[in-house]
C-alpha cells in the first residue's frame, strides 16, 4: 500500500512547489510591470541620445524619469521605514541612498538597472532555492472544497464551508475528508500522513473519529459532521503554523536590536571611502553591497525549513521555544496513560459486591462512562456494547478522579478508590493489580469494581534510550495510576524516578520541583489531565493532539500522532536548527565584511554589487535548506 499510494502530504508539497500565492503573483506582476516600463524609458533615452546628441538635457530628463519610476517603490518603503523607525526596510533605505547618489552624479543608467537586477535576484531567492515555505502553504490544498451531503432529498453536492455539526456526508474512495467527523457506517482505511506523518494507513469503522485533510483510501463511509470547516483540526494547524512562522526567535530579536546601529555604521564607512578615494562610484557600491539581505534571513529561513520538516512528520511547533529551550532540556517527565502506554485499556475482570451481577455492574458503569472520553470510560463502553444501558449525554467529570452521573436508578459515581473513600464510602479490600481499578457506586450503594490493564506503547523503550543518548540526564514518570503499575513501568524502561497516585494539581507541583532542582524540563502528556503540567513546563509536548483543543492550547509542541520516536526526532531537529542559525550568522557577517572591503577598494562596481550583494543571502538559504534533509536522515 505504501509503495502504490502517493500520500496527501506528498501531493500537497508537489503542488505547492509550482504554485505562487495570490499576494506573490500580485506583487511580482507589479514589480515586473514597473521594471519593464522603466526599462523601455531607458531604451528610449539611449535611442534619443544616439539620434539627437545635441539635446543631452532632454535625454537626461528621459533617463531621470525612468530612474524615478524604477526606484519609486524602493523610495516609498525607505520613507516608510524612516517615519516608522522600522528596521524592516533597512535594505530599501541603503539602496535609496545609493540611488540618490547615482542620480545626483547623473548616472541614471545605474539608478534604473540596480532596482531591476535586485528585483530579479530576490525573486529567484524567494522561489527557487529553499521552497520550504511553499511546503507549509501546501497544507492549505488539503482542505476539500466540496462534500456529498445526505439529506431527505438524497445526495447533494455542497460547498464544504456550508456543512454544520450534525450533517451527514458520504465519503467515497479517494475523497478527502472536508471536515472533522465521526463514522456512522462503513469500514475503510484512511491516509493521515498529512497530519500525523504516519505513512501506514489506519483502519476505521463506525464510531471512529476522522479529520479534515485526511484521505479515504478504499470503502465508502457515512460520516456525521462534528466541526465546521473553520473549527477543524486542519484549520487550527494552519493557523498555528502561521503564528509560529511569524514568531521571533532570540537570534531574530538580537539582529533587530542592533539593526538601528547598522545604517549609521554603513554611512560612516561610505563617508570614509569618499574621503579617502574621492570616488562616488565606490560609495554607491558600498551602499548597494551593504544591503542586509543575508542577516535578515539568518534565522527566518532556518525556522521555515524546520517548520516544513516538522509538519511533514506530523509535529506542530507553536512558538519559538522549539529553538530557544528544547535543545537544552535536561529532564523529561512522561505521563503514563496515553503517553508511555497505548491508552487503550481492556477490562480484565468485573468483581461485583453484594447482590449485583457482573452485567448489572457493567451497564451502570457504562451509563456514567458514555459521555466521557477518558480511556477508562472508553474501555467500559467497548465491553458493554452488547448490553442495554442508559446513554447519558451529560456527566460531571473530575479530572484524575472519576465521573458523576444522574441516572434513572440514582446518582452513579465511577472512579478511583481514594476519591470514593474521601466521598464517605466504605470500600472492601481490592486485589493487588498493576492496572487501573475503577469502583462503581449507584444510589449510595457500592456495586463493586472493575479491573483494567494498559500496555506499553511500541517503541517506548527505544524512545527513552534515544533521549538519554541525546544527553537527557533524568527521565521521570508521573501518573495518577497506582504505585504497582508505575513501578512496573519504571523497571521495564529503567526510569530514574516515578510519582504515582498523583492528581493534575500534584503533577503541576512536581514539574515546578523538577524545574527548580534539575534546570530545563520537558513534559510529555496527552494534553487532557496533563494540561497544567504541560503549561508549566519549560517545554510542553502533547501527544495524539489531532482533534484535541486542550492539547493544542496547553503545549508548546504537539505531536499529531502517538509515535514516541518523534520526541528524540524533534529534540535533534531543534539542535540542528540552532546550529544552522549560528552558521548562518557567521556566513552572513563574513560575506558582508568581504563585500564592503571589495566595494571600498573599487573591485566591486555598483552594478556588480547589485548581483554580488545577494551571495550572502544565497549561501544562507543553501545552508538552511540542508535542514530539509533532516527527516530523511533520521
Amino acid at each position: 500500500m505504501k509503495s502504490t499510494i502517493r500520500t496527501a502530504g506528498q501531493q500537497a508539497e508537489q503542488f505547492a512547489e509550482s504554485a505562487l500565492t495570490y499576494e506573490e503573483q500580485k506583487r511580482i506582476s507589479l514589480q515586473i510591470g514597473t521594471m519593464l516600463f522603466a526599462g523601455l524609458i531607458w531604451i528610449a533615452g539611449a535611442i534619443h541620445r544616439r539620434l539627437f546628441p545635441e539635446f543631452e538635457s532632454i535625454t537626461g530628463i528621459i533617463m531621470c524619469t525612468g530612474a524615478i519610476i524604477s526606484s519609486f517603490n524602493i523610495f516609498l518603503l525607505a520613507i516608510k521605514g524612516f517615519i516608522g523607525h522600522s528596521s524592516k526596510y533597512l535594505m530599501e533605505q541603503l539602496v535609496s541612498i545609493a540611488l540618490l547618489a547615482s542620480m545626483a552624479k547623473g548616472d541614471y543608467q545605474i539608478a534604473i538597472l540596480i532596482p531591476l537586477i535586485m528585483s530579479v535576484v530576490h525573486f529567484l531567492e524567494e522561489r527557487s532555492i529553499l521552497g520550504a515555505k511553499s511546503a507549509i502553504e501546501g497544507l492549505k490544498t488539503l482542505q476539500a472544497k466540496e462534500a456529498c451531503l445526505l439529506s431527505q432529498y438524497g445526495e447533494q453536492t455542497v460547498q464544504a464551508e456550508t456543512l454544520a455539526p450534525g450533517d451527514v456526508i458520504r465519503i467515497r474512495p479517494g475523497d478527502m475528508f472536508p471536515v472533522d467527523g465521526e463514522i456512522l457506517d462503513g469500514h475503510s482505511s484512511i491516509d493521515q500522513s498529512s497530519l500525523t506523518g504516519e505513512t501506514v494507513p489506519e483502519d476505521v469503522y463506525a464510531g471512529c473519529k476522522v479529520y479534515a485533510g485526511t484521505m479515504n483510501i478504499h470503502g465508502t463511509l457515512k460520516v456525521k459532521v462534528t466541526k465546521k470547516v473553520g473549527e477543524t483540526s486542519l484549520s487550527k494547524i494552519l493557523e498555528l503554523l502561521k503564528q509560529t512562522e511569524q514568531s521571533k526567535t532570540e537570534a531574530m530579536r538580537i539582529i533587530e536590536r542592533y539593526s538601528s546601529f547598522y545604517l549609521p555604521l554603513v554611512i560612516i564607512i561610505a563617508l570614509g571611502v569618499l574621503f579617502l578615494t574621492q570616488d562616488m562610484n565606490r560609495v554607491i557600491a558600498v551602499f548597494v553591497v551593504a544591503c542586509p539581505c543575508a542577516q535578515i534571513l539568518v534565522s527566518s529561513t532556518a525556522m521555515i525549513a524546520a517548520l516544513a520538516v516538522s509538519s511533514r512528520n506530523g509535529i506542530l511547533l507553536k512558538n519559538s521555544k522549539f529553538l530557544e529551550v528544547l535543545g537544552d532540556v535536561k529532564t523529561v517527565i512522561f505521563d503514563k496513560t496515553g503517553t508511555l502506554t497505548v491508552g487503550h485499556l481492556d477490562i480484565i475482570d468485573i468483581i461485583p459486591s453484594g447482590e449485583a451481577s457482573r452485567d448489572e455492574l457493567l451497564s451502570v458503569a457504562a451509563s456514567a462512562a458514555w459521555a466521557s472520553r477518558h480511556p477508562v470510560s472508553r474501555a467500559i463502553i467497548r465491553a458493554a456494547q452488547d448490553l442495554s444501558f442508559e446513554k447519558l449525554e451529560k456527566v460531571m467529570e473530575s479530572a484524575g478522579l472519576g465521573v458523576t452521573a444522574d441516572t434513572e436508578r440514582g446518582r452513579v459515581l465511577l472512579g478511583n478508590r481514594n476519591w470514593l473513600q474521601n466521598s464517605g464510602f466504605s470500600l472492601p479490600e481490592e486485589p493487588v493489580h498493576y492496572g487501573p481499578v475503577v469502583w462503581v457506586v449507584c444510589a449510595e450503594v457500592v456495586l463493586g469494581y472493575i479491573l483494567l490493564a494498559d500496555y506499553l506503547r511500541s517503541g517506548a523503550g527505544e524512545a527513552v534510550l534515544s533521549v538519554r543518548k541525546l544527553g537527557i540526564k533524568r527521565v521521570v514518570l508521573v501518573t495518577g495510576d497506582r504505585k504497582e503499575a508505575a513501578e512496573a513501568i519504571k523497571n521495564e524502561l529503567f526510569l530514574d524516578e516515578v510519582y504515582s497516585n498523583r492528581l493534575p494539581a500534584d503533577k503541576l507541583e512536581i514539574v515546578k520541583q523538577e524545574k527548580n532542582e534539575n534546570s530545563i524540563t520537558l513534559v510529555v502528556g496527552d494534553g487532557i489531565n496533563d494540561a497544567l503540567a504541560l503549561a508549566e513546563a519549560d517545554v510542553g509536548v502533547a501527544m495524539g493532539a489531532m482533534g484535541s483543543d486542550i492539547a493544542v492550547q496547553s503545549a508548546d509542541i504537539a505531536l499529531m500522532g502517538n509515535e514516541l520516536d518523534k520526541l528524540p526526532f524533534i529534540i535533534g531537529l531543534s539542535r540542528k536548527t540552532k546550529s544552522i542559525i549560528y552558521q548562518n550568522l557567521v556566513i552572513a557577517s563574513s560575506i558582508s565584511a568581504v563585500m564592503l572591503l571589495l566595494a571600498g577598494t573599487g573591485i566591486v562596481t555598483p552594478l556588480l554589487g547589485a548581483f554580488l550583494h545577494n551571495i550572502g543571502a544565497f549561501m544562507v538559504l543553501l545552508n538552511s535548506s540542508r535542514l530539509l534533509k533532516f527527516g530523511e536522515a533520521v
